[in-house]
């Protein structure tokens, strides 16, 4: 799986073709700018610093892969940089001296000199007469896996083999942040259109070569302004793919289900000191629940609170309580009513056909006489906001009443909850889809050929209850998962 990049790519391409930022009419012209750098090459060409270069060829119609805005221009890298390789000799290596860095050694945007050998001090004065490195320099692998652009920014003595050097011409308006993004840009149409057998390679040529979308250097700068603010959002989104790897590792079998699991475990996020007391939800359910029973929408029934430490099913956090699904809510199973009661019109009666897409929806429904309604059963009447689960055939099915729905009657087979206190609905939701919820459903469900349970059994079940803001970070941290999971199944 690699949406992460994926989408890096798109944005920089969006980028490179002008599109993620606006154009001002008072930005530098292109035009002027390689002339001016041509003349500063022809400068140091004079004075000996650089050797003269070969035309570069012209750039024809067919070569453009995309448009770009009118005061942009079309460039080959030589063009406006100094392109230039490193050494492929392979000299003698020493225990100490000059770091000697190949293609192995650029890592994640940077120079890794932890893993890198030593030439002597005059082998590398030989290979940088040709290909020193300067700060502000990019230097890119165009050998075996061709691409991973760095820009350099130590001041350090190192020799380079097997690479690409892209150097800043002097006095020029050229930023090499940009530089650097339209090297990672460029880095897969280089693989791509790479040469050689087991050892992929492109040449010199190729990247002096190499077409390119210039802009303005007021462009420039404001595209990697804009790049730097976007990359890190999609960095976080891609340590979350890697998120997704590793707990792959571990449940091989069914994401979703490790997902849920881990996260009611209070394994998937952070415990913050700064969160708020667990006590201050169980209080808050305590009072809901009386409030309930005042008012007769509930049966007497004493608040049993949280359970003691020796009976919790698995090990949650020291500030988590467990706590019965009856302290926290209000549950009631859809009456029994008979198919001689169903009428053509009316209230609707929820099936559920009617649980699709975490909504209740009126699919599968009968109608019920309102008056009727009004006489046995109004107390059933779905509000806004109810969560209903199935609890018979199929047993993996919960949804939430939206505008549609409110006042329909849950059929028997479908229970209502409504939530007490600070708990959050969705977090709820969750706890119902995950393997422990099932795993005490099937502990309690009974029944032939169909199983069922109902709320004599949800009287007996028990949720991990975390403090009200980690319950939302929970849903939050699962929300940002579980679409991916099925991306990375394939």
């Amino acid at each position: 799986m690699v949406l992460a990049e994926d989408l890096r790519q798109a944005v920089l391409q969006v980028a490179l073709q002008g599109k993620l930022t606006k154009q001002l009419e008072t930005d530098s012209n292109v035009d002027e700018m390689l002339i001016n750098i041509q003349a500063e090459k022809e400068k140091l060409i004079a004075e000996k610093k650089i050797k003269k270069e070969k035309p570069l060829p012209e750039i024809q119609e067919e070569d453009i892969p995309f448009e770009i805005p009118d005061n942009w221009r079309w460039a080959r890298l030589q063009a406006f940089l100094d392109v230039r390789d490193g050494t492929h000799d392979s000299p003698k290596y020493v225990e100490s001296g000059i770091p000697f860095v190949t293609s192995k050694n650029l890592n994640n945007g940077e120079i890794d000199f932890s893993d890198v050998k030593y030439i002597t001090k005059e082998d590398a004065d030989f290979f940088n007469a040709r290909s020193k490195v300067n700060k502000n320099d990019i230097l890119m692998a165009m050998i075996g896996s061709i691409g991973k652009p760095v820009l350099v920014d130590v001041e350090k003595e190192f020799a380079i083999k097997n690479m690409a050097l892209f150097k800043p011409v002097p006095n020029s308006d050229i930023h090499m942040d940009y530089v650097l993004l339209l090297l990672n840009y460029a880095e897969s149409l280089m693989n791509a259109q790479s040469t050689g057998g087991v050892q992929k390679f492109v040449s010199l040529t190729y990247l002096r070569e190499f077409i390119s979308p210039l802009p303005p250097i007021e462009e420039q700068q404001r595209i990697v302004d804009k790049i730097n603010e976007i990359m890190p959002k999609i960095d976080e989104y891609e340590k979350i793919e890697k998120e997704l790897e590793t707990l792959k590792k571990v449940f091989p079998t069914n994401m979703k289900d490790a997902l849920l699991q881990v996260a009611m475990q209070g394994k998937l996020t952070e415990q913050l000191k700064s969160d708020s007391s667990v006590f201050s939800v169980i209080e808050q359910c305590e009072k809901d629940k009386e409030t309930a029973i005042n008012e007769g929408k509930y049966k007497k029934e004493k608040f049993r609170g949280a359970l003691p430490e020796e009976e919790y099913p698995f090990e949650i956090p020291d500030n988590w309580k467990w706590l019965y699904i009856s302290d926290i809510s209000l549950f009631q199973e859809g009456p029994g009513i008979l198919a001689v009661d169903f009428r053509t019109k009316g209230v609707p009666l929820i099936r559920i056909a009617g649980m699709q897409e975490d909504i209740v929806r009126l699919d599968g429904c009968n109608y019920l006489e309102p008056q009727m309604v009004e006489d046995k059963w109004k107390h059933f009447k779905l509000d806004l906001g109810d969560i209903v689960i199935s609890t018979s055939a199929s047993m993996d099915k919960i949804a939430e009443v939206t505008e549609e729905t409110v006042g329909a009657i849950p059929y028997t087979g479908l229970i209502r909850f409504k939530m007490y206190g600070n708990i959050n609905k969705e977090y709820f939701k969750y706890f119902i889809k995950s393997s422990f919820y099932a795993m005490q459903i099937n502990e309690q469900k009974s029944g032939g050929t169909i199983k069922h349970y109902g709320p004599t059994h949800l009287k007996k079940m028990v949720i991990p209850i975390p403090p009200i803001e980690e319950q939302q970070r929970i849903v939050e941290r699962l929300e940002a998962l579980l679409p991916l999971c099925e991306d990375l199944k394939e």
